[in-house]
């Protein structure tokens, strides 16, 4: 047992260290960091990147700013178009921006099923024929790597006109 064969916390510390988070983990860890790809039946982006963030900020190796950037590609799939220009530095801009694409996401749902739910049953399926906005946005996002090394991402968003 580790209690009999540690005599104090710093002995303590290193044993659980070394059978619980050794270089065999923190290689899993890593190997997930540089290669996983966020899917959108895998929750919020915020969620998703928390967690990847907090399994990844003790890997020997890795600063915040290479962890933020490497969990920020695995968003390229899904969100891959964008409006604003975004520089991330750390956990917390990458944060804040992925919070902002949850929320535009949630907010086209909604409007979505709140458009759907409006049209009368025989045009249902057929919008073209209804004078409204589906609010079917487009949204493009862009990555961006500098000759400093930083990383930038453009987010546009492009309505779709309203059929007539």
């Amino acid at each position: 047992m580790v209690s009999e064969r540690c005599k104090n916390l710093d002995q303590f510390q290193n044993e659980f260290i070394r059978k619980f988070w050794n270089l065999d983990e923190q290689n899993r860890q890593k190997i997930t960091l540089v290669t996983g790809k966020h899917r959108i039946n895998q929750g919020s982006r915020c969620n998703y990147a928390c967690d990847l963030y907090n399994r990844c900020k003790y890997v020997t190796g890795l600063e915040e700013e290479e962890i933020a950037k490497y969990i920020l590609r695995h968003f390229i799939d899904t969100d891959n178009a964008v409006v604003m220009n975004q520089t991330i530095h750390n956990i917390d801009d990458l944060m804040e921006l992925l919070k902002k694409l949850d929320d535009y996401t949630d907010d086209q749902r909604k409007s979505r099923a709140d458009n759907h739910n409006r049209l009368p049953n025989n045009n249902r399926f057929n919008p073209q024929f209804n004078n409204y906005n589906t609010n079917r946005n487009e949204i493009t996002i862009a990555i961006t790597r500098t000759t400093t090394g930083i990383e930038t991402i453009s987010i546009r968003t492009t309505p779709t006109p309203i059929a007539t």
